[in-house]
Order: structure tokens, then sequence, then C-alpha cells
């Protein structure tokens, strides 16, 4: 079974609202599972006791953090066709790029690639036009948004996208 590791940052009702309005209007996925960071991609490379292990190592030495996304950024992956609409965090956007990178250290040893980097982010969005994408990405900025939450755990998730969470591994050795 495909697995990968997500943050649901806690947010406001008002804010998950806001997100969840977008999504359901361009965001195919918006009803399968809630508002997240991929932090590790999905993989076949672990069993879910394995997997679970290398998170409890790198969260127990993370501290829950803040994070405050102000912008959302078009983004065409380079393997796809396809057009993202992410939700990009300034704030604390070093503390998932770290967490990213620990937990691909283990998972991805010998398949790093530096011609792809991790843009930490919330897809609110998947477009089959650019264009599209790039206004919409305008338009969300214009409203000078922005979203305050909190990161104080990794869950492990189906890689197919189900909202089914197996486990729940709390930062900085919580429980």
């Amino acid at each position: 079974m495909s697995l990968c590791v997500v943050a649901f940052p806690a947010m406001s009702e008002a804010d998950s609202q806001w997100i969840q309005a977008i999504r359901a209007r361009y965001d195919p996925q918006y009803d399968e599972i809630a508002p997240h960071v991929t932090l590790l991609f999905p993989t076949e490379a672990f069993e879910l006791d394995e997997l679970a292990a290398h998170v409890e190592d790198v969260a127990r030495d993370v501290e829950a953090f803040d994070l405050k996304i102000r912008c959302a950024l078009p983004y065409q992956g380079p393997l796809s066709s396809r057009f993202y609409l992410f939700l990009v965090p300034d704030e604390g956007f070093s503390n998932l790029v770290r967490l990213h990178d620990q937990l691909c250290q283990c998972a991805y040893p010998d398949r790093t690639r530096i011609d792809v980097p991790f843009i930490p982010h919330v897809t609110v969005g998947v477009f089959d036009d650019g264009t599209e994408c790039k206004r919409t990405a305008d338009r969300l900025n214009l409203q000078r948004f922005e979203i305050s939450s909190r990161v104080s755990a990794l869950s492990i998730v189906p890689g197919e996208g189900d909202a089914v969470v197996h486990r729940q591994i709390l930062l900085g050795g919580q429980g």
C-alpha cells in the first residue's frame, strides 16, 4: 500500500471554510481529504509500522509551530501537464522544508532530486489551463488574505488521497 505523510494545519473555522470553498470549485479532492501539506509523497518503501517509527523519530525533535499563509501561487509540476494552485506559507515555510527533508532522507535516500524543489503548500486547485490558474491566483492575492494555523502533528495517510488517517504522531515527543 502506498503511504504518505501530511500535516493538517489547525486553523479557524472561517479560514477552513474559505479554503474549502475555493477547493470545492477548483480541486477535485476537496471532499476526500481536509486541507493539508504533504511532507512525504506517496511511497511503498515502508510498511505502516516502519514508516510510523521513522516519523516518530523525526517528530520527536520538532516542536509544534505556526504557519501564516498569505500567498497563492500557480505551479506546473515537472511530470504533469496540469497546473496547480497552491496556498504557500511565508511563516513556517522553513519548518516544513526541514521536516520534508528529514522524512525523505530515509524514504528516498537514492532518489533525491534537486531539479524539483519542494514548495510547502496547501493545494486548492487543479487546472488544465495555466492562464486560468494564474488568473485565479491573482484574484486570490488581491484579497490580501492571511490564514493563521498551527502544525502540531504529522499524519500517515493512504497515498491515494483518501481521508483515512492510519496514524497521527504529535510533534515534540508529546504522546
